[in-house]
């Protein structure tokens, strides 16, 4: 029987809670999955509270929302924003897609 151990690094933890500064009604909760391959830390999940009525509704411009209002060192790849470069893909939910082009209402299952 093969045994397989992970690092000790591999573990997810708890990261950090940014709550709502704006005291709007219509908060969701989004976890971002952090890791930097240059420090020793392990990964953790990152949670922001984010006004979607003051937000569109595509999941890129959710996290350019946080990256430009809530925690500038949020980093990820995007560039054309249309759904036609690719370099927004990432895992939604559990499935992998283009965040310029795939609603929070289907993650969120509204």
């Amino acid at each position: 029987m093969v045994q397989i151990n992970l690092p000790k690094n591999s573990e997810v933890i708890k990261g950090k809670y940014y709550q709502d500064k704006t005291g709007s009604k219509n908060i969701r909760k989004v976890n971002v999955y952090r890791w930097d391959p240059s420090t020793e830390e392990n990964p953790r999940l990152d949670t922001y509270e984010v006004d979607m009525d003051n937000c569109p509704s595509k999941v890129l411009d959710i996290l350019n929302k946080i990256k430009n209002e809530i925690d500038p060192t949020l980093a990820y790849r995007r560039s054309c924003a249309h759904g036609v470069c690719g370099s927004c893909a990432m895992n939604m939910g559990g499935k992998n897609g283009l965040a310029c082009t795939h609603l929070m209402q289907k993650l969120m299952g509204i």
